[in-house]
């Protein structure tokens, strides 16, 4: 995976702090596919939300990049003093980091597909999770201009697929005429707690 190839995305910077979490969302099981810039920064994002997060890409040496993206931003967090030392330290533990996906989903609620933006090899991976991940678990697909119906059609799950496109502090979450309630609501109250304002749409058919 090039960094060419790394989708243009943008990432808000919380003006406030990270509303507390329910702790039944805290134990839900968030993987991220694809540990280029923009899995990397969902992770930091969903580590200091609480989350627990499994970030895997095939590439150790993409894992060991996203590390690095991951300890400077935290690094400024601290300095800004949007977050204590403390709480920076005590979000490490919830991270693991993967090389196989069938691993990285096994037990998952939530999965992001962070990989590049290629209607291919979105495909390819979303096939994969439509095999190994849980039945339940809801798939977010970052796009940009790829369409949402083009990428879940290939699964038996399009119903528990949605589209995530990121801006500067917005979240766009991009629906199907096949996408569950549950699975955009799930969608909303992961990206609120990431710090995000949210705005859910409708991708129109086509005929």
């Amino acid at each position: 995976m090039s960094c060419a190839n790394w989708p243009r995305i943008a990432w808000a910077r919380p003006r406030f702090r990270v509303p507390k979490v329910a702790a039944a969302d805290c134990e839900q099981r968030l993987a991220i596919i694809g540990a280029g810039m923009s899995g990397a920064r969902l992770a930091q994002q969903a580590l200091m939300a609480g989350r627990r997060v499994k970030l895997e890409d095939l590439l150790t040496g993409s894992l060991r990049r996203a590390r690095g993206v991951m300890e400077q931003g935290f690094a400024r967090a601290v300095e800004q003093g949007r977050y204590p030392p403390d709480q920076v330290q005590a979000a490490w533990p919830r991270l693991e980091w993967f090389t196989d996906i069938e691993a990285a989903v096994a037990d998952a609620d939530i999965i992001i597909d962070a990989t590049p933006e290629s209607l291919e090899n979105k495909q390819e991976i979303l096939l994969i999770l439509d095999r190994m991940a849980p039945p339940a678990a809801h798939i977010l697909i970052l796009i940009e201009s790829l369409r949402l119906s083009e990428l879940a059609g290939v699964t038996y799950r399009a119903s528990h697929c949605a589209g995530l496109r990121l801006g500067y502090s917005t979240a766009e979450i991009i629906c199907s005429h096949e996408t569950a309630a549950g699975t955009a609501t799930a969608a909303a109250e992961l990206v609120r707690q990431l710090g995000y304002t949210i705005n859910i749409t409708h991708e129109s058919l086509r005929f």
